[in-house]
Formats: C-alpha cells, sequence, structure tokens
C-alpha cells in the first residue's frame, strides 16, 4: 500500500515548525517503514560513535539543569550565555517539564536533540528567527542524518516562503553556510555538556571546531 501523507500534520507543522513532536506524527502516521527506515538510519551511525555510547549508558542528559549556577558563571561562558539565551526567548519551562524516562539508544537520541537544540542556537550564533531556526536545523542535519530534521526544516522553509518570501535567498545563503558549519564541526551529541558549560564561549566554539 502506497504512503499516504497526513495532510492535517503538514498544515500544523507549516503553521509552526517547532513542534517536533507533529514531525514524528506525519512520518509515523503517513508511513510506518519510513518512519521505521528514518529512525534506522539515524540511529545506525551514531550506534558506532563509544563516547555517544558511553554517554547514554550512564543516562547523561543536558536537563535537569541548575540555572542559578548557570547564572553565576562569568559573562563569556558558555553557561552564561546559554541561560541568558533561555531566559531572553522565555524557553527554559519548556524543558524543565520535560521528564522521560530513557529506555532505548533511540529514545536518549530523540531527548538530547529535542533538550540541546537551543544550545546549539548559542554555539553556531544563531537566533530564534524563521532563518535562525532554518540555518539550526541545517546545522543538526549536518550533524545527524535524519528524516525528521529534514522534514522539520522543510516546514520553517514553508513557514519562510508564506511569511517572509523577501528573505529566501539570505535563508538559502544561510541554510548553505550552517550545513557546511555542522560538517565540520565534531559531533555535538558526544559532548558532556556539564564539563563545559564554565569555559569561554570562544574556547569551547574552537574545541569544537564551529566556526561563526
Amino acid at each position: 500500500m502506497p504512503c499516504k501523507l497526513n495532510f492535517d500534520a503538514l498544515k500544523k507543522l507549516s503553521n509552526d515548525p517547532s513542534q517536533t513532536e507533529i514531525v514524528f506524527d506525519l512520518l509515523k502516521y503517513s508511513c510506518k517503514n519510513s518512519y521505521r527506515r528514518a529512525i534506522q538510519t539515524m540511529t545506525y551511525p551514531l550506534k558506532k560513535r563509544p563516547k555517544l555510547h558511553n554517554l547514554f549508558q550512564s543516562q547523561n542528559m543536558l536537563w535537569p539543569l541548575d540555572l542559578s549556577y548557570l547564572r553565576s558563571l562569568p559573562e563569556q561562558t558558555l553557561g552564561h550565555q546559554y541561560v541568558l539565551f533561555l531566559d531572553r526567548n522565555q524557553l527554559k519551562s519548556k524543558y524543565s517539564s520535560y521528564q522521560v524516562r530513557i529506555r532505548s539508544f533511540t529514545q536518549y537520541i530523540k531527548k538530547q536533540l529535542l533538550e540541546s537544540h537551543d544550545l546549539w542556537h548559542v554555539l553556531c550564533g544563531y537566533d530564534t528567527s524563521l532563518k535562525g531556526e532554518i540555518a539550526v536545523h541545517a546545522f543538526s542535519l549536518a550533524q545527524v542524518q535524519s528524516s525528521l530534521t529534514l522534514v522539520t526544516l522543510a516546514g520553517f522553509m514553508l513557514k519562510l516562503a508564506t511569511d517572509e518570501p523577501e528573505s529566501i535567498h539570505e535563508a538559502m545563503q544561510l541554510l548553505c553556510k550552517a550545513y557546511q558549519q555542522g560538517l565540520s564541526a565534531k559531533n555535538l551529541l558526544e559532548v558532556d555538556w556539564h564539563t563545559e558549560f564554565d569555559k569561554p564561549l570562544d574556547l569551547v566554539r574552537q574545541e569544537l571546531g564551529i566556526c561563526v
């Protein structure tokens, strides 16, 4: 039986591409084989990374975080800049309420991608505008071969085409730059961020090969 596109999910995604759970529904309920292939394509190469496997085994997650501690760090540090980004964009509440018991490697990768998304904004130097979201998702796509990220990126591009058509050229330039940025950088899923927060942001970028 051919796959049927879930138009309701597609419409919701175009209205708000940041709702990542819609992406899972779009693939899962449109075509289960496509969803399984998407998950396998994303996780299979990552399972070969010893550092990432060790982080999974130890259940090393980005959240929960002590935001008061991050605020107390010097201004130039990654931790301080991260919490400033969360405060400025009123984002911290979405993580504090997001608690999932991790039972599989796939669940671990999904949760890490969701929780580290805004941290990657800070590391790559992109804001939360449509163009900024397109850039971060292009970076993520280069880091993780994920159909789920590609669909989310397509959702942001669709929204840009309808809401900000005059920005298409600039957005495509950012997309290309961010994708190359992601290819050149070390794999960020392998990083234990709790050991990086007290370092200067510029130093962390240098160590991870992120050119801003």
